[in-house]
């Protein structure tokens, strides 16, 4: 159980780090 909540943080901090590169892009757009 606590993998699986480990590897969900994980999951999220990847997403906000995708989220951050998109908005650099529009950004720089």
């Amino acid at each position: 159980y606590k993998k699986k909540l480990y590897s969900f943080q994980e999951d999220a901090q990847q997403l906000e780090g995708f989220q951050a590169q998109e908005m650099a892009k529009i950004k720089h757009l």
